[in-house]
């Protein structure tokens, strides 16, 4: 992905950073739950590691079932051609 591109550009506007030791200017970046459930999808389309990032969307998907953004999750699923496979990992995790 480049930078120029939409859905990069919204997942680094969505990250959260979470400060290291305390400190207000250190910390790391954390992608939100949907952006990683995107991404997991999309290297699960495109790689070889299909069980592990299958297995990792199940996960994200059973512990922030309550609070993913289900409207910004369908809609980029959409657009990335992912629809199919977030449908099934949702079915998949009991959602």
């Amino acid at each position: 992905m480049s930078s120029e591109d939409p859905f990069l550009v919204s997942v680094m506007s969505r990250r959260q950073l979470y400060p290291v030791n305390g400190s207000t200017e250190e910390g790391i970046y954390i992608y939100s739950p949907e952006d990683i459930i995107l991404q997991k999808l999309n290297w699960y389309k495109l790689w070889d590691s299909r069980q592990k990032q299958w297995m990792d969307v199940l996960e994200v998907l059973k512990v922030q079932k309550d609070q993913l953004d289900l409207a910004y999750l369908y809609r980029w699923a959409l657009k990335l051609e992912l629809a199919d496979l977030l449908i099934k990992a949702m079915f998949q995790s009991g959602y």
